[in-house]
């Protein structure tokens, strides 16, 4: 990456050799120019009404692209930056809208001049003046608009832009952009640009977290979309000096680029101790924010490759608490091994994540619980899995897969005690819509849900002869899976007259019938009858 090589002499880097007396006058010029705005007091005031006059009198050299009294009007309505001279013969306004506005500006300008030209200096030099408000944040227009200009091919202000990005001062946040400004100006030999690109990828790594569900392994292809940089990484380490903060710092980026970033961190410290840069002294007053010190305290102790538990949940909180959720699930992930009733948790910052599509969520919630079912045998868990896939499918183009994928979950819900799906469960099997028909396990599992009630006082009625007459009952099925047709016939009327269930009664009727059961044969085609005048009635069973 040419943002950590030893540079390259390019048209940018030639003109400034050759003009940099031409680059240190301009910038001292601009330098004069705000030392003098700042300077100017009520003991001034002849001079003042020189500088008026004479910037009245040359309009063109201090023509400016904006209006010098909106810019200086305060956000509240209240006039900021404004002065009291006291001159007689020049206004206050005339001193504040007019003359110091062009003087700030001329002075602006003189060090985007130089910028441009390649003096890193000057653009250090600004940038401070700005915060130490000793330019009116209001001239930063004229700065900011440089990244619309027509100058993409200008690294100083590719420079320049990327660390507008990276400090909150002036404009809001962004460090992935400030990463591919700094990238961009790669071509330029400036010590403080690593220091900026290794700094810019810590804090994108911290604070502009994927919020995508891609980053999240168990919900994804664990390398999907992975850098790995562990080649690179090590041949650096093992022929590293320890004064050699370029390497360090290009350690530090790479370790931020493969979301390592305890190690990112590490070197990125270690160079700050080896040269002064002004990357370092953001970094610094990052660190004086309570919340970002806390972060950047427990990514220090955060290794992915051996997550400790206590620290990845607090990390994960961080993220909770800053309405991150996808990016807390992600951290979260690495304690539900100790603690899967995480997962849990998880499901519900899923419901409350900004997740696009609906399909999507549908299936990260239900691949979460499936995470859960693989640590703790929950039939609650497995019945709410059977009802996303049932009812996600509704509007699934492959709804008969999700279907089919449903039944297994409910199926599993039953043989876990469920009580509901073993009712449900029957219910599909003597149906067939989304299972193969199968009035076996039609019987086996209604009888099960049945036998859920055998404690109790009370039960539905249909339930009565598992209960009341269990054995001879469950010696009926028996005798009847087997083929004994006259237990078939026998137990085909009880399905269809004591448990109103119709189809299984007038299949084991069936079976006695085509056995050669005269008996069965009659009260077969009776029932049948009655049973699809039933069904014209909208009755089921």
């Amino acid at each position: 990456m040419s943002s950590f090589g030893n540079g390259n002499n390019n048209r940018y880097q030639n003109k400034s050799n050759k003009g940099k007396d031409n680059l240190e006058s301009t910038r001292r010029l601009a330098t004069a120019y705000i030392n003098l705005a700042n300077s100017l007091s009520s003991r001034d005031c002849n001079r003042l009404k020189q500088l008026y006059n004479l910037v009245k009198t040359k309009k063109t050299a201090f023509a400016l692209d904006y209006d010098p009294y909106s810019d200086y009007k305060g956000k509240d309505g209240s006039v900021s930056n404004y002065k009291k001279f006291g001159c007689n013969t020049l206004t206050d306004d005339e001193i504040n809208y007019n003359l110091l506005p062009k003087l700030f500006g001329k002075g602006v300008s003189l060090y985007k001049t130089a910028i441009l030209s390649g003096d890193t200096e000057s653009l250090t030099i600004l940038l401070n003046r700005f915060k130490l408000q000793e330019i009116p944040l209001s001239h930063f227009i004229t700065i900011a608009r440089m990244e619309d200009k027509d100058l993409n091919d200008n690294p100083y202000v590719k420079f320049l832009i990327g660390q507008l990005y990276i400090d909150d001062y002036f404009v809001n946040k962004n460090p992935t952009k400030a990463v591919e400004y700094f990238k961009a100006a790669g071509d330029i030999q400036e010590h403080d640009l690593g220091y900026y690109l290794a700094f810019a990828k810590i804090e994108e790594g911290i604070e502009s977290q994927d919020e995508s569900l891609s980053k999240i392994s168990f919900l994804n292809d664990e390398n999907q979309n992975k850098t790995n940089h562990d080649d690179l990484i090590k041949q650096i380490e093992e022929n590293l000096d320890p004064k050699d903060y370029p390497s360090m710092l290009r350690l530090s980026f790479y370790y931020a680029e493969d979301e390592k970033l305890n190690r990112a961190i590490e070197y990125f410290d270690i160079a700050c101790t080896l040269e002064a840069s002004r990357a370092c002294e953001l970094y610094k007053q990052q660190l004086k924010q309570p919340q970002k010190n806390k972060i950047y305290s427990l990514l220090r102790k955060f290794d992915k490759n051996n997550p400790d538990i206590k620290v990845s949940v607090a990390i994960a909180k961080w993220y909770e608490d800053l309405g991150k959720n996808l990016t807390a699930i992600y951290y979260y992930s690495y304690a539900m091994d100790k603690d899967p009733k995480l997962l849990l948790k998880m499901v519900k910052l899923l419901e409350t994540a900004n997740i696009e599509f609906s399909s999507e969520l549908e299936m990260a919630i239900i691949n979460t619980y499936i995470k859960y079912d693989s640590y703790i045998d929950n039939a609650e868990i497995k019945y709410k899995i059977f009802e996303l896939y049932f009812y996600s499918s509704r509007s699934s183009d492959s709804v008969l897969e999700k279907q089919k994928i449903s039944m297994y979950w409910l199926e599993k819900a039953a043989e876990a005690g469920h009580v509901l799906a073993k009712l449900k469960i029957s219910d599909e099997y003597k149906s067939g819509r989304y299972i193969k028909q199968d009035f076996t396990k039609t019987l086996y599992w209604y009888n099960s849900y049945c036998n859920v009630f055998k404690e109790n006082e009370s039960y539905i009625y249909t339930c009565s002869p598992f209960i009341e007459k269990e054995k001879e009952t469950s010696d009926l099925i028996t005798k009847a899976n087997n083929g004994d047709m006259e237990a078939q016939f026998n137990l085909g009327k009880i399905l269809y007259d004591d448990v109103a269930l119709y189809t299984t009664g007038l299949y084991y009727l069936k079976l006695a019938a085509d056995q050669g059961h005269k008996e069965a044969k009659s009260y077969y085609h009776r029932y049948e009858r009655r049973y699809e005048l039933m069904c014209s009635m909208n009755f089921s069973g």
